[in-house]
């Protein structure tokens, strides 16, 4: 695991950051994960992998994915998550204009409505889009420091405590 403090690894500019529909938080292997990890890595052995899935078939759940009918409300709550986040607009709260510099785009209600649909094809429930926000990269808006001016990334999304 690569830790992005260390010399020679940078965090992705911000642009490139909605390019990812989830941040996946990880952390460190166990103790015998690595072990694993190295043993497997550092000898002439080759993996032999097997396909799962073929790209034909990935390109089919995509387009299957996109069938999934969507209430408007659904597609209203998607969206009105997404464009509280952004500072100074008629639906920002005075704490989101005071402390976030940028907020989600349209791709973060893209991500939260087609995350929903995943949700629903693979557990039968599409009543989980709050759910889906604690997991898409775009719904972690850029905090303002406290002297208005850092721009630096948090971990965490929009949720109140």
């Amino acid at each position: 695991m690569t830790i992005v403090e260390q010399e020679g690894t940078y965090p992705l500019p911000e642009a490139q950051l909605d390019r990812f529909m989830f941040n996946i938080p990880l952390d460190y292997p166990s103790y015998a994960e690595e072990l694993e990890v190295v043993r497997q890595t550092t000898t002439t052995t080759v993996a032999d992998l097997k396909h799962i899935v073929t790209g034909k078939q990935i390109l089919e759940f995509q387009q299957l994915i996109r069938k999934i009918p969507v209430s408007d409300n659904v597609l209203e709550y998607a969206v009105g998550m997404a464009t509280k986040t952004r500072p100074n607009t008629e639906r920002a709260t005075q704490m989101v204009n005071e402390y976030i510099s940028w907020g989600a785009g349209p791709r973060a209600s893209q991500y939260l409505v087609l995350g929903a649909k995943c949700h629903a094809a693979i557990h039968g429930k599409y009543n989980r889009i709050s759910k889906m926000s604690c997991s898409i990269s775009l719904l972690r808006p850029s905090v303002t420091g406290s002297s208005g001016t850092s721009k630096r990334r948090r971990k965490g999304s929009m949720r109140r405590k």
